[in-house]
């Protein structure tokens, strides 16, 4: 008989025995809502050394979907993190084909039903005892509704020494699973060239006589529209595929995608890869490509690329000009004003040099910038024009050196003859051609941030572009900037208007100084944005100090002082320098922006069934942060939907904003529309907005958007340069 602790202790030892058993059962399966997802194997045990595949098994209820590695016009791809034994492994999904989904006037790539997406995983050829396999998996699952999910899974798999392991219950969905897995190309020869529309005609050449269907299934965003219907027809040898592309979307680099046949091709695969290169310049081109790999370009239309690049360098140079009456570039020029004033009279070989050496400093910053953005885009960063100013660091160490200029231009300190000849190359008013140089290179940084009129599509050209090309776009945005100042110092008649040297130029000299702190000001409020009041306030403090090391620098060392004095002095100012750059470059970019004093009321709200960050602006208005699927499901529902690509630093977009929506009849009017207000904040680095301005061809902001109900398929893209006027011809349409 047992007694009633021996009955307590066989209780417990049952509850205990369940929760282990349902510990386990959680670790490698979930039921979350329209979707259970599971971590399944495709044998019992793994063999040290030899990789073995895994998979993420989702069964999605009836009607809903999931997502392709191109989600095509809505929607998100699934992402799995996998790791052994602790170990991240970095490894591509096996994805199946997928199904063409139709969601309103949308079309969308995924699977219905059952789907396996596998992985192959390498086993360390020491692995003894058991192997741990983890999986940390999101995914987005949708209907009419989006509801995204995300699990983390845990697998020990014993490990097989000298048998093979035994398949385990799901073998059979694995080997199904690959049968849908596109092959690389092999026995097909595929072409594709541009028709006179702009359209894609896709040549398939290797395919047997029967044919009931064939579709494609492109890789990414810009190559075909996926809405509209693909027709084939066949020639001799050949079948051509039509394709309808996009008009509003950059075309990408490459034309990549999987081609799907109905009877299967002759090698017994369902689908193919297609991978060929495309032309940076619109026009007739035609590429070819054998087993799937690029080999090789043609021009057939050459008239057209030529008169297409020769726009580009003519809106690129007028896109550098006017941004010299942008704001952020003013500090920069009142200086060079200034150094001209100085150098009325003087030889006229001096004044040029001077304004080849400042030209030069723009030419070297703008290649520098074009080298660094692409060599960080190719390996996956997504940058854009005026990225720069993203890094709360870089904001710092720029408000340092607007604190020094300004405090040289009030006379505080003054470098010295003797460290003036370390520099080198003197003239002989005592200004070295290095300090016209460096202010070119100060005035590209400040005016990245901006975008002047008919630079969007020059920049995201440049960018893109071949490097050669790449070079010529940037080349002539220099030229643009720097075109001002070379006619200046090219034709001394035009020095000769200015006023004549005299006891006046201190006071403006010192005047000048007052543009340099506001610009100064300025990118503390952008550095504000991007960080804690903790960040500002050292920020703050370590700016004091620096101004203070500067002026101890202005008494012990004038420009009289000895030689040793001086670089002794400039040792003191560079670890000055040093230390206060230590306090005020902060330690880590947040990941969240906090609220500013003027955006208040931040707060998620649940809008068409998404949860969304929102705030309200200095005027009352709602605005929510922007995500993709945000955008297309207020779309899809019939809202008209407004939305602001903007940036703390970027001048052009704070004053849109004042213009615009300081505008009580446009706030009206957008309250009586019922119209969506969407912000895309673009201060901090963010992948998802650089790649939504990129389907629109800009690489920068301020980009602005309004999607109308009664026409999804083109949105009013309006000019960088904002009226209430402009904004409201096009509300009152809807």
């Amino acid at each position: 008989m047992l007694n009633n602790r021996s009955l307590l202790a066989l209780f417990l030892i049952a509850i205990l025995f369940l929760l282990g058993a349902v510990s386990v059962h959680a670790a490698t399966k979930v039921d979350q809502p329209h979707v259970k997802a599971e971590l399944v194997t495709e044998h019992l045990s793994v063999t040290p050394g030899v990789d073995e595949t895994f998979g993420l098994k989702l069964t999605i209820d009836p009607k809903w979907h999931v997502y392709w590695k191109y989600a095509g016009d809505s929607g998100s791809a699934p992402a799995l993190n996998w790791e052994v034994n602790g170990n991240s492994i970095a490894t591509e999904i096996l994805w199946p084909i997928p199904e063409r989904i139709e969601v309103g006037p949308f079309v969308n790539f995924g699977y219905q039903g059952e789907i396996l997406l596998m992985a192959d995983l390498p086993i360390p050829e020491d692995a003894t005892g058991a192997v741990q396999i983890t999986l940390d998996a999101e995914w987005l699952v949708c209907e009419e509704e989006c509801i995204p999910g995300n699990a983390f899974f845990e697998l020990e798999m014993q490990v097989s020494e000298g048998s093979l392991p035994s398949p385990s219950t799901e073998k059979a969905l694995f080997e199904k699973t690959r049968t849908r897995l596109p092959s690389n190309g092999d026995g097909v020869t595929t072409t594709v060239r541009e028709t006179d529309e702009g359209n894609l005609i896709l040549n398939i050449q290797g395919i047997q006589t029967e044919l009931n269907s064939i579709y494609f299934f492109p890789a990414e965003e810009g190559i075909v529209e996926n809405s509209a219907e693909q027709s084939w027809m066949r020639s001799a040898s050949a079948i051509d595929l039509i394709l309808t592309t996009p008009k509003s979307i950059p075309r990408p680099r490459e034309f990549s995608g999987v081609l799907v046949k109905n009877p299967p091709f002759k090698d017994g695969s369902l689908a193919k890869e297609i991978r060929l290169p495309f032309s940076a310049l619109s026009g007739n081109t035609q590429v070819e490509s054998t087993s799937g790999a690029p080999d090789g370009l043609s021009t057939s239309n050459p008239k057209n690329e030529t008169k297409a690049f020769a726009l580009i360098l003519l809106a690129a140079f007028l896109g550098g000009l006017i941004l010299n009456l942008m704001p952020c570039v003013f500090p920069v020029l009142a200086i060079k004003i200034l150094s001209f004033v100085k150098k009325a009279g003087k030889a006229p070989h001096q004044v040029r040099n001077h304004g080849l050496a400042f030209g030069c400093g723009i030419l070297v910053s703008f290649w520098l910038l074009a080298i660094v953005v692409r060599i960080l885009r190719e390996t996956g960063e997504k940058l854009g024009w005026g990225f720069q100013l993203q890094n709360p660091s870089f904001v710092a160490i720029l408000i340092l050196l607007l604190v020094a200029v300004a405090l040289n231009l009030f006379g505080t300190f003054e470098f010295g003859s003797s460290i003036q000849r370390i520099s080198g190359s003197l003239d002989k008013d005592g200004e070295s051609y290095s300090n016209s140089f460096l202010s070119g290179v100060l005035a590209t940084l400040l005016a990245t941030p901006c975008t002047a009129p008919f630079m969007g599509g020059a920049v995201a050209y440049g960018i893109q572009a071949q490097l050669f090309p790449s070079l010529v776009v940037f080349s002539f945005l220099a030229l643009g900037l720097a075109s001002p100042y070379l006619i200046l110092s090219f034709y001394p008649r035009l020095l000769a208007s200015l006023p004549k040297p005299g006891a006046w130029m201190e006071t403006f000299k010192q005047f000048m100084g007052f543009p340099v702190l506001l610009t100064a000001l300025w990118l503390l409020w952008v550095f504000n944005k991007q960080n804690s009041p903790d960040a500002l306030l050292a920020l703050l403090l370590s700016s004091l100090l620096f101004a203070f090391s500067l002026w101890i620098y202005g008494k012990i060392c004038p420009p009289t002082a000895p030689r040793r004095r001086q670089i002794y002095g400039m040792l003191f100012v560079i670890c000055a320098f040093s230390l206060c750059s230590w306090i005020g470059i902060p330690y880590s970019n947040p990941s969240v922006q906090p609220a500013s004093a003027v955006e208040i009321d931040t707060d998620s709200a649940l809008v068409s069934g998404i949860t969304a960050h929102s705030e309200r602006d200095s005027y009352g208005q709602t605005w929510y942060a922007f995500s993709p699927v945000l955008v297309d499901t207020l779309v899809a529902e019939g809202k008209p939907v407004y939305v602001d690509f903007t940036a703390a630093w970027c001048i052009t977009c704070q004053v849109n904003k004042r213009v615009v929506f300081g505008s009580e009849k446009v706030r009206k009017t957008l309250s009586e529309k019922g119209i969506v207000l969407v912000k895309g904040d673009w201060t901090n680095e963010d992948p998802i907005i650089t790649e939504a301005l990129e389907k629109f061809g800009r690489l920068g902001v301020p980009l602005n958007i309004l999607y109308k109900p009664d026409d999804r398929e083109s949105p009013v893209v309006f000019p960088n340069i904002l009226t209430p006027q402009l904004v409201l011809e096009e509300l009152e349409k809807l």
